[in-house]
């Protein structure tokens, strides 16, 4: 129950003797103070101002080197960044180029590039997640195959990866380009505009490789949805392939839990043998918090239950 609302500063909440469940309501109160920065919002967890936050990947090497902190992580419900294609131009309608570029690409080092240490996901839920798919089957790293794709291809393949403006994705996007080069492929990657300036062409298929968020994941219906011919943000890849649609009608036909896990890893499987994206990592949520606070479980999306912490 909100006990006082002051803006900028923070929100209190107190025990609500109506809940369903007191047996997991284990505080009195919370406190959920507004910082507007990260650093400043790390530097009150370490100093034990704060209890309990979200944090980024990039913190958690500070977090290990403290003994007052620990970390845990969870599935976000969204698959994160990707690169994808426009799959109606040349030379990225080859699924041979496609294939080169899945195989040039060493995900391992790229994950850690963006300051997770997870093995690469092989689906868009991830590990952990209630629907991960274990059983994707991702084409692996190795150079010479991406060459002798390239060669039998037969042209020189440009390509400029458009990606969001943003540090951890630039990083990843150079990295990208670098792996690339290596096969022979004049790869650079090109930093978008903010906002409106890399989502207007990049919704309105401008880009012909590009990066993007994968998008929600917390059922399958939502999963890779556009890729759908019909679906209106398959403007982005233009892919007009009947095996696709027909794997995603399956998926919305399917009932029951088992049958639509089923079908929606079938459909994931179908994208990567025709290597419609590449991905590497799936987005995570990171709850930080210092060692006396108890209870602290897996998060899943953006829930994380503080209401269930035991603070000792």
């Amino acid at each position: 129950m909100v006990k006082e609302w002051k803006d900028g500063v923070g929100v209190t909440m107190v025990r609500n003797p109506n809940y369903w469940n007191p047996k997991a309501q284990h505080v009195d109160e919370i406190f959920y103070m507004v910082i507007s920065n990260e650093p400043a919002r790390f530097k009150a967890l370490q100093a034990g101002t704060v209890d309990v936050m979200y944090i980024t990947r990039g913190y958690f090497g500070e977090i290990k080197k403290d003994a007052n902190l620990k970390v845990i992580t969870g599935p976000r419900g969204n698959a994160g960044f990707l690169v994808s294609f426009n799959n109606s131009k040349p030379p990225f309608n080859d699924l041979r180029v496609r294939k080169a570029l899945a195989h040039a690409i060493d995900r391992r080092a790229l994950t850690r590039v963006g300051g997770s240490e997870r093995e690469p996901s092989n689906d868009w839920y991830g590990k952990g997640h209630p629907w991960e798919c274990k059983n994707v089957k991702w084409p692996e790293y190795n150079p010479a195959k991406a060459k002798a794709l390239l060669k039998d291809y037969g042209k020189p393949i440009k390509a400029v990866l458009n990606h969001f403006p943003v540090t951890h994705v630039g990083r990843s996007a150079e990295a990208v380009a670098v792996m690339w080069r290596k096969v022979g492929v004049q790869a650079t990657a090109k930093k978008g505009g903010r906002g409106p300036a890399y989502l207007r062409p990049l919704l309105t298929g401008k880009f012909d490789l590009f990066t993007f968020v994968g998008g929600l994941t917390p059922d399958p219906a939502l999963v890779a949805a556009y890729y759908h011919s019909k679906h209106p943000s398959n403007k982005m890849f233009k892919i007009k392939d009947p095996k696709v649609d027909a794997a995603l009608i399956k998926l919305g036909n399917a009932r029951g839990k088992a049958a639509r896990h089923a079908a929606s890893c079938e459909y994931q499987q179908l994208l990567v043998d025709q290597q419609r994206y590449i991905g590497w990592d799936v987005l995570s949520e990171n709850v930080a918090y210092r060692t006396h606070v108890k209870g602290v479980v897996r998060p899943f999306s953006t829930v994380y239950d503080p209401h269930k912490y035991a603070v000792k």
